[in-house]
């Protein structure tokens, strides 16, 4: 992580109910993964981060039942985003993702827990989209 890039989390819980809720900047990887350790009441969470000084080029991270939806906005507007591809690509179920924006998302999109660290970290280590797994554009 450059010394000299500010990265921020702002987290958020339940649809208009739970009030949990809010931002910090985060300083290095262990503060990271402490910050997506939180869950409301409910154990579920949604979390963006992003670099200060490229607003529209974020991570946002949804968990419910430990599987975790991730969704990636690259700064290029002209692209609409990328959704994470989990292992289990023949499930076309859906899954309630209640955290934050309150969406359903096919499971096949659904990563674990360490896939969805792994990918944080990467995040604010190199600041671009991370690799380590596998995104469709929508």
């Amino acid at each position: 992580m450059s010394l000299n890039t500010i990265w921020n989390i702002y987290w958020d819980g339940k649809y208009n109910s739970s009030g949990f809720c809010g931002h910090k900047r985060i300083n290095d990887i262990p503060d990271l993964i402490e910050m997506l350790k939180m869950r409301d009441p409910d154990g579920d969470a949604e979390f963006v981060i992003s670099r200060e000084d490229m607003a529209n080029q974020n991570l946002t991270m949804s968990v419910t039942n430990n599987q975790w939806f991730l969704y990636f906005f690259p700064e290029d507007d002209t692209v609409c985003g990328f959704q994470s591809l989990g292992d289990d690509k023949d499930n076309n179920g859906m899954t309630h993702m209640p955290a934050g924006c309150n969406i359903e998302v096919c499971n096949y999109t659904l990563v674990t827990s360490e896939v969805a660290l792994k990918v944080a970290c990467e995040f604010i280590e190199t600041g671009e989209m991370p690799s380590c797994i596998k995104w469709e554009e929508l």
